[in-house]
């Protein structure tokens, strides 16, 4: 098994394999967004790899779930990871800001009272 370790990334979309553990990453452009940890665990975190580096990621660490990347991995607004229970096969969402919620359902219940 190959050496390395993948960094944490957050939405940027690029791999973040570093073969030397010195933190100069890949960089290439993500292929397979991942989730490492229990699905409702506190240090859970969600890594990038690219084409090349997907199957040194499924087999070096132990990932929950994984699937292909989205533009809604990649969004600007929050996202939730929607496990689907057979890995490969999960998504992500964009979560709709409260206050866009909250303005829908006040114009659809015709108006503010």
């Amino acid at each position: 098994m190959a050496e390395g370790l993948v960094l944490p990334s957050h939405r940027d979309g690029h791999c973040g394999y570093d073969p030397t553990r010195s933190g100069t990453i890949c960089g290439k452009v993500a292929t397979t967004h991942a989730w490492i940890g229990g699905q409702d665990a506190p240090d859970a975190y969600t890594v990038y790899a690219c084409l090349d580096h997907t199957e040194w990621l499924r087999a070096a660490l132990p990932l929950r779930d994984w699937h292909l990347v989205d533009v809604a991995c990649l969004g600007t607004r929050r996202h939730t990871w929607i496990f689907s229970g057979t890995p490969g096969d999960s998504f992500c969402i964009e979560e709709e800001p409260v206050a866009e919620l909250i303005g829908d359902a006040v114009r659809a219940d015709g108006g503010a009272r």
